[in-house]
């Protein structure tokens, strides 16, 4: 058995290629094994596996480092690129005892200086029907032959960028199951290449690649001046055995022809149309060796994109499951309407059987896509946005007696799918309909369960929500009108994120997008990242704001500090251009580079979404971005002193008691103990950002926030976007689990429950009907039942989970509680149960995880069983509020009181 586990490299499995030059190198534990603490660690690293021991490692040897910590920077010398590492790890145990060598990992390093890159921007000369971009979504194919030798292959990468998007072929089959690749960037800020092992697709003699582009984001309605079409950079790179290397890259050589796709596109923002597929202009074999593409013209040299490029780490998307419909029904002869049981994201293959007939008809289909019913009709709100169209005036191309089709480049959220054609029926049937559900293809974290079959549910909806908007390295706001990382909808989300799904290479990089995100005056950034459309100007602070958070709170759960030091720049920008326009406790209005931020209800948004209301008159507006901007300070100021630089955190810190002191004067009413009028969003926030200077007008604020959700709201939800996360946040901190449980499963709207009860399978972007009905709005309630009900909290004093805290809250409804998070150390697991009058805690955690769970005070005895099985009474170690702290070790730890 192998102590060491899940060594990984930037928190990657054998990455082939990274971007840094000191990458992160980590691993786990075994649960299986003895080790319950790790008290050294010893990292060797070499250019050969046969060198991985002690005496011989030639790249890195750390030696024995005193250290507890399992995510360990690379300290050795400079590394090459395009060179495989290999690295093996040991610990000592808690008894000072070395373990055997991990199993042999590797990483790679990417192409990172300017001369790695031979290769040119290529694409195609004009447009095929002469038409400009913007009505059309030109979609070329490019080729290209090269030979390889019959000597054995040592290795072959193929590097390439295909902007907006690509698929890859050789010798006409994928070079991967990936899609929509890359991921989407601000290209004036970095342009993503995609790194595949080809040695198994290659064989002796000539080989073709082929490569279709699509224009994606690459267009000149999204923010970029781009009037050349999708572009094109790509090199092969082949190392035989016998220590030659050959390399092939794209140039003028190459050659570009019309594919059958091109755009069905809407005058509207945000639009990202559809596709049309005209089955005559397909070229079988275009991507096989010994095609003949004489009457192809020449690929022409491009201009390159403004931003850097790297190696693209992140997850990509892929088809993750397939969905069949749950019924097919046929309204008409000539239309079927599939109907697959719940709301996905993704794209439908259809196969029609076709007769002979068929060779001198014409045929078209059509598919619509619907999220959902109103009054038992198909909403049509947003399905203009959603249709692709298959084309053919003749199928004498086509085997087998099938037609196929499933588009390539867009991906669609729906539920219902409608399927016109105009194919007789004696010529044709439709035989087969799949979705095939994509997302960021990263691993799931958590997990978690009560006996209550509701509140399960509404867990389920939440994951599935957020899963479905994990698109192209995005948490967008919805899948069809805007696909757009809107900063309140994804900070809101973020946390329940975090333990649902494992995000460390996600936020990296969605993180680093806004730093290419920031306006002309220094820390004033859009709304959205990446940004691609000048509408993203329009929010308001707290949507700017939210890289803040999202960046703590990643480094509270993996331990990366890195991350806080990449991104600590534009932090420090954002508190500085805040506090700059802070006055009188207020934040004031701006303008930049000829863009106004006016009195407008699109330009100064208060609490989105809020039930009823979308917009609050302009001062209440600045209240609460005012709120949420003293509670992103406050975070800096942590955020600096996690980095040591304890002045600039001093410095902050006495410009946030001003602001506060002065925001408390003007907005706070100590007869009612109400901020800003005392509304729940305002209420929330301001308990949420600690604006309370002590303990009486804590209390008062808090008295004030249970008489408008208890008496004037009589127990509904009364919050937006940002302030429903941070409501089940703050009832969770005031150990107010009951009341939460009660808002979570009001009958009537809004609520939660309501939802459920509807049918919703995803959350809507509003409370009440209409709009979209898979939006990100309210998918961040899924954190209450991890932090709360489970009791599963990180420790700012021991990011990573190396020190875990426990502090489930117990509530009568339920029986059992369960939740369990795999962690940077490993798998957490926290379960309660109710029997009679006594509740029982069981705590697993991973080795080299220690922490502390926090009981309420009881009278009654408290049980402590130690992973090796010694029963004894558990001692206090510390108090926390009204709850006493027991100190928790790798392993299982039981505890019970009597209610």
């Amino acid at each position: 058995m192998n102590v060491i586990e899940n060594t990984k490299c930037d928190f990657s499995t054998n990455p082939i290629a990274t971007n840094t030059s000191h990458p992160y190198l980590s691993w786990t534990i075994s649960p299986r094994s003895r080790v319950a603490l790790q008290t050294a660690y010893q990292i060797l690293v070499s250019s050969d596996p046969d060198l991985l021991n002690p005496d011989q490692a030639d790249v890195w040897n750390s030696g024995k480092v005193d250290s507890d910590e399992m995510v360990i920077v690379y300290a050795g010398p400079p590394l090459k690129s395009r060179t495989i590492y290999y690295w093996q790890v040991r610990i000592w145990d808690q008894d000072n005892n070395p373990t055997a060598y991990s199993e042999i990992a590797s990483w790679e390093t990417g192409l990172s200086i300017d001369s790695d890159w031979p290769a040119k921007w290529i694409g195609a000369a004009i447009y095929p029907d002469g038409s400009v971009i913007e009505k059309t979504s030109y979609s070329p194919l490019v080729r290209k032959e090269f030979e390889v030798t019959a000597s054995p292959i040592k290795r072959a990468r193929l590097y390439l960028c295909g902007i907006g998007q690509h698929e890859c072929y050789l010798n006409g089959e994928r070079v991967s199951d990936e899609v929509f690749n890359p991921q989407v960037t601000n290209f004036n800020h970095k342009v993503f290449y995609n790194t595949h092992d080809i040695k198994e697709h290659l064989h002796a003699g000539k080989n073709a690649l082929g490569v279709w582009l699509n224009s994606g984001y690459y267009t000149p309605w999204c923010k970029y001046e781009n009037r050349q079409g999708p572009i094109l950079k790509a090199q092969i790179y082949i190392e035989y055995e016998e220590g030659s290397i050959v390399q092939f890259h794209s140039d003028e050589s190459w050659r570009t022809a019309p594919s059958p796709i091109s755009g069905v596109y809407y005058k509207r923002m945000g639009c990202f149309g559809g596709e049309r597929f005209d089955a005559d202009q397909e070229q079988a074999g275009w991507h096989t060796p010994g095609f003949d593409d004489g009457h192809w013209p020449f690929a022409v040299e491009k201009s390159p994109p403004q931003g850097r490029l790297e190696a693209q780490t992140i997850e990509p998307n892929r088809y993750l499951e397939k969905v069949s419909p749950t019924e097919i029904t046929y309204p008409k002869a000539d239309t079927a309407l599939c109907d697959f049981g719940r709301v996905i994201t993704g794209t439908i293959k259809i196969t029609f059987k076709r007769d002979a007939k068929m060779f001198n008809n014409p045929s078209s289909i059509r598919i619509r896509y619907y999220e959902h019913r109103v009054d038992d009709r198909l909403d049509n709100k947003y399905h203009c946005f959603q249709e692709d169209f298959y084309f053919a005036k003749a199928v004498h191309h086509l085997t087998e007696d099938l037609i196929e089709w499933q588009p390539r480049f867009q991906y669609r959220v729906f539920r219902y799918a409608e399927i016109q054609w105009n194919i007789p029926a004696q010529m044709g049937t439709l035989e087969d309909v799949t979705a095939f559900e994509t997302r960021n293809s990263m691993s799931v974290a958590g997990a978690f369960q009560c006996s209550d079959p509701t509140l399960n549910r509404i867990q389920q909806v939440a994951m599935a929500t957020y899963e479905s908007l994990l698109q192209q390295g995005v948490p967008a706001d919805c899948s069809h009108r805007e696909k757009a990382g809107w900063g309140a909808e994804a900070e809101a989300s973020s946390d329940h994120a975090l333990y649902h799904l494992d995000m460390a290479r996600f936020y990296q990089k969605w993180l680093d997008d806004w730093n290419g995100n920031e306006l002309p005056v220094p820390g004033g950034v859009s709304s959205v990242t990446p940004m691609h459309h000048k509408l993203f100007f329009v929010g308001g602070h707290y949507y700017a704001n939210c890289f803040i958070p999202i960046t703590y709170h990643t480094y509270l759960h993996y331990g990366q500090k890195r991350l806080l030091e990449q991104m600590f720049p534009l932090a420090q920008r954002r508190v500085e251009f805040l506090t700059e326009r802070i006055e009188d406790g207020l934040l004031k209005l701006f303008t930049f580079d000829g863009v106004s931020e006016p009195q407008g209800k699109m330009q100064y948004l208060g609490d989105w979404n809020s039930p009823k209301r979308k917009t609050d008159d302009f001062f209440l507006n600045q209240q609460f971005n005012t709120l949420h901007s003293i509670r992103c300070i406050d975070l800096f100021i942590s955020w600096c002193s996690q980095l040591g630089k304890d002045e600039i955190a001093d410095h902050y810190r006495q410009m946030l008691q001003k602001i506060k002191q002065r925001f408390n004067e003007r907005f706070f009413d100590p007869e009612t103990g109400r901020y800003c009028g005392g509304r729940q969003p305002y209420q929330v926030l301001a308990l949420y950002s600690g604006m309370p200077e002590n303990d009486a007008m804590h209390a008062s604020a808090v008295d004030a926030l249970l008489e408008e959700i208890i008496v004037n709201k009589q127990g509904h939800v009364d919050t937006g976007v940002i302030a429903t996360t941070y409501l089940f946040k703050v009832l969770m901190r005031e150990e107010l689990a009951e009341l939460a449980y009660r808002l979570l499963m009001h009958p009537e709207p809004p609520s939660f429950r309501y939802f459920i009860d509807q049918g919703y399978t995803t959350f809507p972007e509003s409370w009440f009907p209409g709009g979209s009905v898979c939006h990100s709005s309210f998918s961040g309630v899924g954190v209450w039942f991890f932090e709360a009900l489970a009791g599963i909290l990180p420790n700012e004093s021991e990011p990573g989970f190396r020190q875990a805290i426990i502090r489930p809250q117990v509530i009568n409804a339920l029986d059992y509680a369960e939740g369990s998070y795999q962690s940077a150390c490993g798998l957490i697991v926290s379960r309660w149960w109710r029997q009679q009058d006594r509740v029982t805690y069981k705590i697993n955690l991973p080795p080299n995880t220690q922490g502390v769970i926090q009981l309420p005070e009881s009278k009654a005895g408290y049980l402590y069983q130690s992973a090796a099985g010694e029963i004894k009474t558990a001692s206090s170690v510390g108090k926390s509020k009204n709850r006493l702290e027991y100190r928790l070790k790798p392993g299982v730890s039981t505890f019970w009181l009597e209610q």
